[in-house]
């Protein structure tokens, strides 16, 4: 009598939960990756500057962005750099950061960053971050992170704003307290080069919000550290962990029956 080795059970297995799991993709959805432009520096002294880059890396095509100093002290500085594939924020160590981010298909700020990040623009067709029910959650990869003061927090505002179709209001969170929270976690990794992923569920924008109609995307992140840097590898559309692993199953059910099947 043929023996069979236990590992092939696991084919039969994982076919079983993903035909009884929901039809989800496991692909992220890309926002930005922070490749275009290869190397672009902006420094401001106190209030934010701007800049703007039409590029095909990011949503919509444009990204609009803004770096400024939360507070500083006589010739503060802080400066926002594109290089290899990375956004880098930094200071002279006389001022604290803050930045913006904004995807809304249209170039230029609206008039007031904090309450209107799109000024009037979206982008067309919309967008689904959920890409096809897969994804749930956001994920900004930061590759690495200095300058940590026990005595102050490293974020004081991690700032998401959503524009959805046909709602008249953005859909927001601020994530600063879990953003510290995990910036305890995996400063020393940052710190040593190690990239590591902040990740924020779409429900903390609000349980009813409609991901899969997306106009417009923002983010703020800003600090009172004034010894503070970090660079951002990446921003997407994630999908949860479990379904990720589920995958992983499939793949090495898929594995032990080759191997069966080749004896």
């Amino acid at each position: 009598m043929r023996r069979y080795s236990p590992s092939f059970l696991v084919f039969p297995i994982c076919g079983l939960l993903l035909a009884t799991a929901p039809m989800v993709s496991a692909n992220a959805f890309l926002i930005d990756d922070f490749s275009d432009p290869a190397n672009q520096t902006t420094t401001s002294q106190g209030n934010q500057t701007a800049w703007e880059d039409t590029t095909s890396s990011v949503i919509g095509g444009i990204r609009d962005g803004s770096v400024g100093c939360e507070s500083s002290s006589s010739g503060g500085t802080t400066t926002a750099k594109f290089a290899n594939g990375k956004l880098e924020v930094y200071t002279n160590k006389k001022a604290s950061p803050s930045i913006y981010l904004a995807y809304d298909g249209t170039a230029g700020w609206g008039s007031n960053l904090d309450t209107d990040p799109f000024g009037n623009g979206t982008i067309s067709p919309v967008l689904d971050f959920t890409d096809g029910g897969g994804n749930d959650r956001f994920s900004i990869t930061f590759a690495s992170a200095g300058g940590m003061d026990p005595s102050t927090n490293f974020f004081n505002d991690v700032l998401l704003s959503v524009k959805i179709e046909g709602e008249k209001n953005l859909y927001q969170a601020n994530m600063d307290d879990a953003a510290n929270a995990w910036m305890d976690e995996n400063y020393n990794a940052l710190a040593a080069g190690r990239a590591a992923a902040f990740e924020i569920d779409f429900s903390a924008l609000g349980a009813s919000i409609d991901m899969t109609k997306v106009e417009a995307f923002s983010l703020h992140i800003c600090s009172e550290n004034k010894n503070m840097d970090y660079s951002i590898d990446k921003i997407e559309a994630v999908p949860e962990p479990a379904v990720l692993t589920l995958v992983a199953l499939f793949g090495i059910g898929l594995l032990s029956a080759k191997r069966l099947f080749n004896r």
